[in-house]
């Protein structure tokens, strides 16, 4: 999602992980600048990440199962 500073889990059915990311670089990758793990579903918190230009949101313990951290660089390509 381009642009995106915060989150909320209003209406969510189930926990998901997030990925903050920074400005697409020139080469087309992104800085991964918070992470929150398993935000809770129905909690009605706002997650904010001030800076963020983009989140990705992944099933619960994705990030932890991919070792990914905050200063990780990732790249988002279409799905073929």
């Amino acid at each position: 999602m381009p642009g995106v500073t915060n989150i909320h889990m209003f209406f969510m059915r189930s926990a998901i992980d997030c990925a903050f990311l920074g400005p697409e670089s020139a080469d087309g990758e992104r800085e991964v600048i918070v992470i929150r793990h398993r935000l809770p579903a129905w909690t009605g918190i706002v997650w904010r990440a001030p800076g963020a230009k983009g989140v990705v949101e992944l099933a619960p313990g994705a990030l932890e199962r991919s070792a990914t951290q905050v200063g990780d660089h990732l790249r988002l390509e279409p799905q073929t």
